[in-house]
């Protein structure tokens, strides 16, 4: 199994660190009216969850605009470690963007698997409205 003693507490021990430490997931996705969001299920904090080890996620920057975290991963227990790494991670980089409702986004902006957004039958003029829950 990747969490627990033979994942999280293996590599832990095998680098003597008091955590792991990954990108969270893919960056946040804007919502597209025409082929619908782009989650991408894998993140950096199955292995924790599965095992019950304590993880936990801050923001540390941005790709394109879109917020991007980092996930710090302890063994059993290890919440006060984790803790003190995180918020001395986020006083020092100040990564957190103010959540905002951008209207209209232009196609020039955003992108898809690499690949301009313009390039999917749309010109770098036409702008796309997110929705609105």
């Amino acid at each position: 199994m990747i969490g627990g003693p033979q994942g999280i507490d293996a590599a832990l021990q095998q680098f003597g660190v008091g955590a792991l430490v990954s990108p969270t997931g893919s960056p946040a996705w804007t919502t597209d009216l025409i082929n619908g969001d782009h989650f991408v299920p894998e993140g950096s904090t199955s292995p924790a969850a599965i095992a019950g080890y304590p993880a936990i996620n801050v923001p540390m920057g941005n790709s394109f605009g879109l917020p991007v975290g980092i996930t710090f991963t302890g063994t059993a227990f290890s919440e006060p470690t984790l803790i003190k790494l995180a918020s001395g991670f986020e006083h020092v980089i100040q990564a957190r963007i103010v959540p905002q409702f951008l209207p209209t986004l232009t196609t020039s902006t955003l992108t898809h698997h690499g690949k301009a957004a313009a390039s999917r039958k749309a010109d770098a003029t036409t702008k796309m409205r997110p929705h609105r829950i």
